[in-house]
């Protein structure tokens, strides 16, 4: 069994202090930008309806994309994949302090840029909530899970308040607040550099994969199961399944295992009841 490090150790690690430090102000930026954009539409129309259509725009995207952005961050370096969603956030925000700038009366384009804004953002989260265990020191993932979300419940208490003050200065400066600090963090995030000894995206299947669970044992806890040990199931038994198909039907194998994949983590998870009740139970605690 790992040695668990002491947080001192794990802060100097050095991918986990990029990492961290990313997060917060990507999750600052964020929230910033919601509670700026709720006073916005609502000044604008005042009706409480819009605020409802404002989360479902930003909502929509993470759940009609769900089955490929979970894919798309297990077969790519997910540092890339997230800098990339994050470079998506900024050119909205942008677009949004450009037109609330002009003073406007219609209220479609701001939902059409916070669709925008929730495309990227639906890739951002899967790719970075799985990082902790690509960049964690061995023995202290759970340490580091606890670090993550501390960094994120205070920046979503942060965020809301730095909003208001710039909302009274300028209605514009939220989103410029917005848009460099989701810059900064698709920078910072490329510093969080995963362990040579972990298994990265793209390779899943390089090296053997019951010893890759034996090297984790220590750490297997409910919710660390399902950001690592889901995703390694479910890329193997997709592996597994498809093998003797794509043998036969002479598809290319990346294109079929990626449209495959897609949907292989609800059948991991219909037979392994225990995942489900894992994901339930980090629902609750995160909405609750």
């Amino acid at each position: 069994m790992a040695e668990t490090i002491s947080a001192k150790q794990l802060l100097r690690t050095r991918s986990v202090t990029p990492f961290l430090l990313a997060s917060v102000a990507s999750t600052i930026a964020t929230m910033i930008q919601i509670t700026a954009l709720g006073k916005q539409i609502y000044d604008m129309t005042g009706r409480d309806l819009d605020l409802g259509l404002l989360g479902l725009a930003e909502f929509a995207p993470a759940f009609l994309l769900m089955t490929v952005t979970g894919s798309v961050a297990d077969r790519f370096d997910r540092r890339h994949v997230a800098s990339v969603g994050l470079g998506v956030e900024v050119l909205a925000s942008g677009m949004l302090a450009w037109y609330i700038a002009t003073q406007p009366t219609a209220t479609l384009p701001i939902f059409v840029i916070v669709i925008i804004f929730g495309i990227g953002r639906a890739f951002v989260s899967p790719a970075t909530r799985s990082m902790p265990a690509d960049i964690a020191p061995d023995g202290s993932i759970p340490r580091l899970t606890a670090f993550h979300v501390g960094c994120w419940q205070a920046s979503a208490i942060a965020g809301p308040v730095i909003a208001g003050f710039l909302f009274v200065v300028s209605p514009t400066w939220p989103f410029i607040a917005c848009m460099v600090l989701t810059a900064v963090g698709a920078v910072l995030i490329q510093f969080a550099r995963p362990r040579p000894d972990r298994i990265t995206p793209g390779n899943a299947l390089a090296g053997d994969h019951e010893a890759s669970m034996i090297d984790l044992g220590d750490e297997m806890r409910p919710a660390e199961m399902l950001d690592v040990l889901g995703e390694q199931n479910a890329d193997h038994i997709a592996h597994k399944s498809l093998a003797p198909n794509l043998a036969s039907s002479g598809v290319p194998k990346k294109k079929k295992r990626t449209f495959h994949e897609a949907f292989e983590g609800f059948r991991v998870i219909r037979r392994n009841p225990a995942l489900l009740g894992a994901i339930s139970l980090d629902l609750f605690a995160v909405l609750f």
